[in-house]
Order: structure tokens, then sequence, then C-alpha cells
């Protein structure tokens, strides 16, 4: 679904340019805008949850850059002040 998005844009930002690169690339049955804009809500909706279901659960991964710094060590950004009087509060 996400390169038929992809398409679309393309489509609507410059369709003779998209259907030349397409032709170019070995395409002989190119895509008409006006079969895939109405579409669009769909495409649009069905990449987003499928962007959700790898953020869901264990799958996605959350970086905590202050990882290795305690609370009472001074605050990696110059500050001066204590990680959890800082960055850590």
């Amino acid at each position: 679904m996400l390169s038929a998005l992809l398409t679309t844009m393309s489509l609507l930002m410059d369709e003779a340019q998209t259907h030349e690169q397409m032709k170019q690339a070995g395409f002989e049955e190119l895509p008409q805008l006006s079969d895939l804009q109405p579409q669009l809500n769909l495409m649009i909706n069905e990449v987003a949850q499928a962007a959700d279901e790898l953020m869901v659960g264990n799958k996605s991964q959350s970086l905590n850059p202050y990882k290795d710094v305690g609370r009472n060590d001074p605050c990696p950004c110059g500050s001066g002040k204590k990680f959890k009087k800082c960055h850590g509060g």
C-alpha cells in the first residue's frame, strides 16, 4: 500500500514526469491519477495503521540518551546543575 501511496503522490506532483520515469523503468501499463485518487484516504489510513502496528508492544524501541547518567552526576547539557535538577527532573 505504501508504494501505491507514493505513486499517487508522485502523480499528484507531476503526472507527466512520473509517467515518463515509469516508462523508462519498463512499466507498460501506467497508473492513472484518476483511478488512484479516490483511494487516497484508504491508502493513508492503511500506511498509518501499519506504522502504528510496528510501534506497539515489544516492536517499539525507546531510546534514552541519558541511560548512563546518574541522578547526582552533572547534567550532560553543560549547565553545571545536577542531572536530577536539570534534564532528569
